[in-house]
């Protein structure tokens, strides 16, 4: 083999191992160029802190445990009270393969996805509220009573017979 070929030879197989390399670098950089932040300060370690302990409390949680999608769930960080010790506030939002809330276990179900919104309040590393699509409270498996469900509103006069009645129409089944 001459000095000609042998040299032609070194040069293709270095310019094959460049485009190798290439490609392989192209392929692997963008799955090791994640962002990190790295806390800088106590507060803004407290706030990553507390985002991990309700993203742990929301795929743990009875709606989302039961059927909740993990592929859907989207937790931001709202922000927090200037109470001591500071309160952080998240939304997370994710769907459901059914509807209603908690774990439905034994109920009769019907297929249809249902997006959820939980807002989470964490303070000093603890789970303080977690109440789901401003319904359901997912610490203690409850629907949650509103105050304009308690509203005076809602109550009629002795003497207004043609509200009593509409009222009635509208809340109650007649026999």
């Amino acid at each position: 083999m001459s000095y000609k070929s042998r040299q032609k030879k070194i040069a293709l197989a270095a310019t094959i191992a460049v485009v190798a390399v290439g490609i392989t670098g192209a392929f692997f950089i963008p799955a090791q160029s994640a962002e990190v932040i790295v806390p800088t300060t106590q507060e803004d370690q407290e706030k990553y802190d507390a985002l991990g302990i309700a993203q742990r409390f929301v795929v743990t949680s009875p709606t989302f445990a039961f059927d909740g999608d993990i592929n859907s769930l989207k937790t931001e960080y709202v922000g927090s009270t200037k109470s001591i010790p500071p309160q952080h506030i998240f939304k997370a939002t994710f769907e459901s393969s059914h509807g209603f809330f908690g774990n439905r276990e034994g109920q009769a179900l019907t297929p249809e996805l249902t997006p959820h919104t939980m807002i989470i309040l964490v303070s000093e590393g603890t789970v303080i509220s977690a109440i789901t699509d401003e319904t359901w409270d997912e610490q203690k498996e409850l629907f949650i009573q509103r105050e304009t469900d308690l509203d005076a509103s809602n109550f009629v006069s002795e003497y207004d017979y043609t509200a009593l009645e509409l009222l009635l129409d509208n809340q109650f089944v007649k026999m």
